[in-house]
Order: C-alpha cells, then sequence, then structure tokens
C-alpha cells in the first residue's frame, strides 16, 4: 500500500486507503449478500460460482500473505483466517467464509489506514516526571511497590 499525507496536513498521520482495496472490500460483500441470497433461493451452482470468486478475489492477498509467513515459519492471523475460510468453503459455507473474508479485509485495511510516524509515537510515549528526578509520572518507581502495599 502507498502511503499519502491525510487532509488537513497532519504530518503525523499518513492516510494508507487505496482504491483496489475499497473496491475488494465492495466486491466481497455484494457476493456476500448474492451467495446468501441463492442460498435461500436453493440456486446451488449459482452459490458455489459466486461463492468461489469472491473467495479467489477477497482471499488472495490473505492466503498470499499467509503462504509468505508460512514460509518462514511465522504463524500469523492471516494463517489462521485461512484456514477459517478455506474450512468454510470446503464444507460449501459460503456465505460464512466470504463474511470471514470481509472482516479480515477490514481489519487489514483499518491496521494499515492511520500510521504514526516515530515523532507521533514518541509524544505517546509514557513520560517521566522530571522534577522528581528517576521517579516515574506517579511519583514512585513500579519496583518500590510490594505484593499487598498500598498506593497512599
Amino acid at each position: 500500500m502507498t502511503s499519502r499525507e491525510a487532509p488537513g496536513g497532519d504530518p503525523t498521520r499518513l492516510l494508507v486507503l487505496e482504491r483496489q482495496d475499497v473496491v475488494r472490500i465492495a466486491f466481497v460483500a455484494v457476493t456476500a449478500g448474492l451467495t446468501w441470497w441463492a442460498a435461500g433461493e436453493s440456486r446451488r451452482t449459482t452459490v458455489i460460482f459466486v461463492g468461489l470468486s469472491g473467495l479467489l478475489v477477497g482471499g488472495w492477498p490473505i492466503f498470499k500473505e499467509a503462504a509468505e509467513n508460512l514460509a518462514v515459519g511465522q504463524m500469523t492471523m492471516e494463517l489462521s483466517m485461512s484456514l477459517a475460510i478455506v474450512a468454510a468453503a470446503a464444507i460449501q459455507e459460503f456465505v460464512t467464509a466470504l463474511v470471514i473474508t470481509l472482516f479480515v479485509l477490514v481489519a487489514e485495511v483499518l491496521e494499515n489506514t492511520t500510521r504514526l510516524t516515530g515523532a507521533a509515537r514518541d509524544s505517546l510515549s509514557p513520560r517521566r516526571s522530571s522534577t522528581r528526578g528517576n521517579r516515574s509520572h506517579y511519583g514512585r518507581h513500579a519496583r518500590s511497590f510490594s505484593r499487598g502495599a498500598s498506593c497512599r
């Protein structure tokens, strides 16, 4: 995904939302709705065709990232969700598989939509009080507390 400066000129926030992500999410949402409708009308061929097309288009980035992470020995959310999607599709629960795919795609976009730069991240980190030397913001070291001690 590419980064662009957010509206308003705030340099600490980057807008990372691409058209292909929006189109992919919309496509999966529409295919989930069509699959749900076709399942209610007992149109098995339509359910399979529309469901598989939605899973191929929507699931591609999920499956690709899962395979890349698996190749280097990492267990990620994409791998877990890929297993859930494939399992649901294997038992022909295409609506379920598409809804899982939709949630994963939306989660990925939300995760990547706004990123903080290093300066903003540093400004959000806990600060130490400068008036009390090496004491924390609350006035006491965490190490000075013992089990059962009061905070007075």
